[in-house]
């Protein structure tokens, strides 16, 4: 049955139908890009982390800017990490990543262990000095 209502419902549907379904085609892009990139940032491997630091270790802007990082980190101003640093374990790597705001957003542990988790846990939580470059790798050895 075909009358004058149902043929001007008939042409509104499709109208909202395509305004909801853009914005749901943003939504879902703009969550598919977060996810996506949320996802490659957390899958590195210790070992691509490790070949990116590699990449930049010998730079003298890199090697400036570990020095000042441990000195921030040693000095009174930094973050405790002293009761890291009394947790037992063999000798620890990791490597950490650095934005341009001198955010740590990467703590990639050789191994997992409770002295790696406690740097991940202080280290995340602070910022460091600005890095040259973003995002930096830093790789570290603890004894």
């Amino acid at each position: 049955m075909y009358n004058k209502k149902n043929a001007s419902e008939a042409k509104r549907r499709p109208d909202d139908f395509d305004v909801m379904s853009k914005s749901m085609k943003r939504a879902i892009t703009i969550v598919s890009l977060f996810i996506s990139s949320f996802s490659l940032a957390s899958d590195m491997s210790f070992e691509q982390g490790e070949a990116r630091w590699k990449e930049i270790k010998d730079k003298d802007s890199f090697i400036q800017y570990s020095e000042k990082v441990l000195e921030y980190l040693d000095g009174d101003s930094s973050p405790s990490l002293k009761g890291c640093k009394q947790l037992s374990a063999k000798d620890m790597f990791f490597i950490t990543v650095i934005n341009e705001n001198g955010k740590v957003t990467e703590f990639i542990p050789r191994e997992n262990t409770a002295k790696n988790e406690c740097y991940k846990e202080k280290l995340l939580a602070i910022s460091l000095p600005k890095p040259p470059f973003s995002p930096l790798y830093t790789k570290r050895h603890l004894k």
